[in-house]
């Protein structure tokens, strides 16, 4: 007889850990779940909860594929020339009509100036110290 598989909601099967990224360059995230019926995935970023969609950095492409009898569902977020503007909290949410689930994961951007290394020249004069800055040094990793 048919295999039936009663309603189940969605779980992550793979989940993107958190990842550090040079400024500039490109990251890919796949995440992967499975469910019955088989969840959509979508990707949000930040506190306010911004729902991705596809545009100049961001590119999303999902698929499905099948192992054990389980089918699941895919997908992968790419960012583009990634600046400080896409460090932040993610995540990975799974959503079918029983229930919702997501997965967290922080995306570290290496190569700016948080916080700016100071370097300071003394110069004793009159038992006075007198600090001059010398200016900031780019910080990589």
């Amino acid at each position: 007889s048919p295999l039936t598989v009663s309603p189940a909601g969605p779980a992550i099967a793979i989940a993107p850990n958190d990842t550090e990224a040079d400024i500039n360059s490109t990251v890919i995230f796949v995440c992967v779940a499975y469910g019955n019926p088989l969840p959509n995935i979508s990707w949000v970023f930040g506190g306010d909860y911004e729902t991705l969609a596809n545009d100049s950095i961001v590119s999303i492409f999902t698929d499905e594929f099948t192992e054990s009898d389980v089918t699941f569902v895919r997908s992968y977020l790419q960012l583009c020339g990634v600046t400080v503007e896409n460090q932040g909290l993610y995540s990975c949410v799974a959503e079918n009509s029983i229930n919702i689930t997501q997965s967290y994961f922080y995306l570290n951007i290496l190569g700016q100036l948080t916080p700016p290394i100071v370097f300071f020249v003394v110069n004793k004069t009159n038992s006075r110290f007198n600090l001059k800055c010398l200016g900031t040094k780019f910080r990589s990793g």
